[in-house]
């Protein structure tokens, strides 16, 4: 027969367990005597590991030690005090410039004297209620005092404009690098290629004029296509051809963005002659606001059919042509809806 062992029985980790060792700790730390024995004697007393012996005994020398009566605290490295400087810092840092990087983050506290690492920085941001995000942008000169009054006097004057009078006008560009599904299903931490089957270096402008079709046999928009950039000169004839067809009536608005190629100086004379002659005003839209024009929904339609149907063309015109051909009636009269009633939407009364 062996040696029988003189250790005792390790006691299972119950809520009684937990609550009787936490209560024999704190007896035994008030009397000293976690500072009279070893930690193999506590360990085997307790059944735990000399680890969690020499954490007790560590406690019983300084009760501020550790300010949790269980378990570690995450931010250990650091005290509260500590931990609350690191996150002002960081919020500080957030309400400056919401750009920063996990890098920059740990480089500025670095600065202050404290040593974290990304880690460290990314719970603490979490914790605030903070995560990273893909940000809409937006330009700063689109909220400027002057150019914010014109958007309000714009919202006055479409709101008292017959739909079917105005006439939005706007330039894309396709090209095939842009034109692919954004995400793809494939293996952990491997590269995933997406194969397409039109040539990369495929680029396509577009130039399109919306209407708001009154009947079923009115065609909701007029466009043109080209392989080369837009120039000036290729709005100016676009116009043209579009008043010459019929397709701009007499006594209409024509309602245009901000490029440079609407209102050059070569062509803004030719340009004004053509539309007096047919009694058309043109109206320029507020400085970087997308969201007035149906045009650009039509733009934004077409470039998503493309992305889902990648794989059925082989050439990118007919892909263009494909998407925008699917525009009906009734979805040029939501797209109006949409952009014209975009206040009333917004801000409901």
């Amino acid at each position: 027969m062996g040696r029988p062992s003189l250790k005792p029985t390790p006691i299972p980790h119950s809520r009684n367990f937990k609550d009787k060792f936490l209560y024999e700790r704190r007896r035994m730390g008030h009397k000293g005597e976690l500072l009279q024995k070893t930690p193999r004697q506590i360990a085997d007393e307790y059944g735990v590991t000399k680890k969690v012996a020499r954490y007790w005994m560590k406690k019983a020398r300084d009760p501020n030690f550790h300010s949790y009566p269980w378990g570690g605290f995450r931010w250990s490295k650091y005290s509260p005090d500590e931990h609350t400087v690191i996150t002002f810092l960081i919020l500080l840092l957030y309400f400056v410039m919401n750009e920063t990087t996990l890098k920059e983050y740990t480089i500025m506290l670095t600065g202050f004297g404290f040593n974290v690492s990304r880690m460290y920085v990314s719970r603490v941001i979490k914790a605030c209620g903070l995560t990273f995000k893909v940000p809409e942008t937006v330009q700063r000169a689109k909220f400027t005092e002057e150019n914010m009054r014109y958007y309000g006097d714009y919202i006055f004057w479409t709101s008292h404009i017959p739909w079917d009078k105005l006439f939005f006008l706007d330039e894309a560009s396709y090209n095939t690098k842009d034109l692919h599904r954004r995400r793809v299903l494939g293996p952990i931490g491997k590269r995933v290629c997406s194969i397409n089957p039109m040539p990369l270096r495929s680029t396509y402008n577009t130039t399109i004029l919306t209407r708001y079709p009154m009947n079923e046999n009115e065609e909701p928009f007029y466009m043109s296509l080209r392989v080369s950039s837009n120039t000036a000169w290729d709005f100016l004839f676009f116009v043209m051809d579009a008043v010459e067809s019929g397709f701009l009536p007499p006594y209409s608005f024509l309602v245009i963005d901000n490029a440079a190629v609407h209102l050059a100086k070569e062509t803004t004379p030719l340009l004004q002659v053509v539309l007096d002659a047919a009694h058309i005003r043109i109206i320029c839209m507020p400085k970087y606001s997308p969201e007035l024009s149906p045009a650009e929904l039509v733009h934004g339609h077409s470039k998503g059919f493309i992305r889902e149907h990648q794989g059925l063309f082989e050439q990118l015109a007919d892909a263009i042509i494909t998407g925008h051909g699917l525009i009906t009636n009734e979805m040029m009269r939501n797209f109006y809806k949409h952009t014209l009633d975009y206040f009333n939407r917004e801000y409901p009364e």
